[in-house]
């Protein structure tokens, strides 16, 4: 079971993404809006996959991200905004984000994306004549 961490401002967004995470199998380990704090946490409870939303006012998103990176090399890590643009997706992408999740969310589509960055992660993994 891989373990999660939601890091959002809006509580509601919270407990959409954990209840559609939980349903299909996933651990929520941490859930907390997005703040320093909570960042720097999240590196001792070394979670999989983190969710964490770019509409958030307390920092820079590309800033948080790539502070995010930093701390969690080997994560997923899934940027999530209400501002569906080619620019934010193409930062978010930039600055490590494996795939970018838009509010309101849809869960078979969260599902899917899951899926398919660690099918991704899993090939670039692979040596050559495996």
């Amino acid at each position: 079971m891989l373990r999660v961490a939601i890091l959002d401002n809006s509580a509601i967004a919270r407990g959409l993404l954990r209840s559609i995470l939980a349903n299909d199998g996933y651990n929520v380990v941490s859930e907390s809006g997005v703040a320093s704090a909570n960042l720097s946490r999240l590196a001792l409870l070394a979670p999989q996959l983190v969710f964490i939303d770019l509409d958030a006012e307390t920092r820079d998103p590309q800033a948080t991200l790539s502070d995010l990176r930093s701390k969690l090399p080997k994560a997923l890590i899934f940027a999530v905004s209400s501002a569906f643009t080619a620019e934010r997706i193409r930062h978010a992408g930039e600055q490590g984000a494996n795939g970018f999740i838009v509010k309101p969310f849809n869960g078979a589509a969260i599902l899917s994306l899951i899926r398919t960055a660690i099918i991704s992660l899993v090939k670039q993994q692979k040596k050559p004549g495996d």
